[in-house]
Formats: structure tokens, C-alpha cells, sequence
């Protein structure tokens, strides 16, 4: 712009709550499930090429 101002669409602390609301009527209006829903969630899981330094599964527990 050449007065040296900037034109922001999007406003997230603002409009996320519209886009949420837009998903959840697009979802119900289509069948679709619900991404943020707990049972669909796809569970976390760690790197198989990780060094044994570094994977969880090789470290020791703290003593007790």
C-alpha cells in the first residue's frame, strides 16, 4: 500500500471463533466428523530413527 499501512483480513483472536463455527456447520452439513474430538485424535508417536541417546524408550527412570 503506498501509504505505508497494512491491511490485516484476518484477525485471529476475532475470527477464529467464525472459522470454528464455519467448521462445525460445514462439518454437520456434509457427515463429516469432528477433527478436535478426542476419539479421533491420532495418537502421538516418536521417531524410529531418533539416536538411542536421545529415544525415551532408552533412558533410564529416575531413582527412586
Amino acid at each position: 500500500m503506498q501509504s505505508g499501512k497494512r491491511l490485516q483480513p484476518y484477525f485471529d483472536r476475532a475470527d477464529r471463533p467464525r472459522v470454528n463455527a464455519w467448521q462445525t456447520l460445514t462439518n454437520d452439513r456434509l457427515g463429516l466428523r469432528d477433527p478436535n474430538d478426542p476419539t479421533y485424535r491420532r495418537p502421538l508417536t516418536q521417531a524410529s530413527d531418533l539416536p538411542a541417546t536421545n529415544s525415551r524408550r532408552q533412558r533410564k527412570s529416575p531413582p527412586a
